[in-house]
Order: C-alpha cells, then sequence, then structure tokens
C-alpha cells in the first residue's frame, strides 16, 4: 500500500533544524536516524524523533487531509 503524506515546506523548514539536534546520522540503529510521520484521522501530521535520550515531537496542523499513514 503507497502512502503520500504532503507537507508544506515552510513548515519543514522550521522543523527540520530541532530534529537534528537529537537525531544523529551515525546510529547503529537506522531507526534511531530517522523520522517517524504519522497522519492521524483528524487530519494533523505529527512528526517524531528520538535518540533514546532524548525525545522531539513536532505537530503540523495545515498539511493535506487523506486516510492516516505512518512511516519513517
Amino acid at each position: 500500500m503507497k502512502h503520500t503524506i504532503q507537507l508544506p515546506v515552510a513548515t519543514l523548514k522550521t522543523a527540520l533544524p530541532g530534529f537534528a539536534k537529537v537525531i544523529s546520522t551515525k546510529s547503529y540503529l537506522p531507526a534511531l536516524a530517522s523520522v517517524r510521520v504519522v497522519r492521524h484521522p483528524d487530519g494533523t501530521v505529527t512528526l517524531h524523533g528520538t535518540d533514546l535520550d532524548s525525545f522531539v515531537r513536532y505537530q503540523v496542523a495545515d498539511a493535506d487531509s487523506g486516510p492516516p499513514a505512518e512511516l519513517l
């Protein structure tokens, strides 16, 4: 099943610098070097990142609506 989640570029420019402070590119576990993107049934999109010691979450209210989806 193929899912597409479209986010405004301005939103990503705001969110990604904060994720860069937590997510390491030199992780032994590939999931720790990724951002988890979840679209909820109400249309909001949440971005999650972690290094197992710190957690960061960013909620996007103005994302495209669509079916619920989850991806890394």
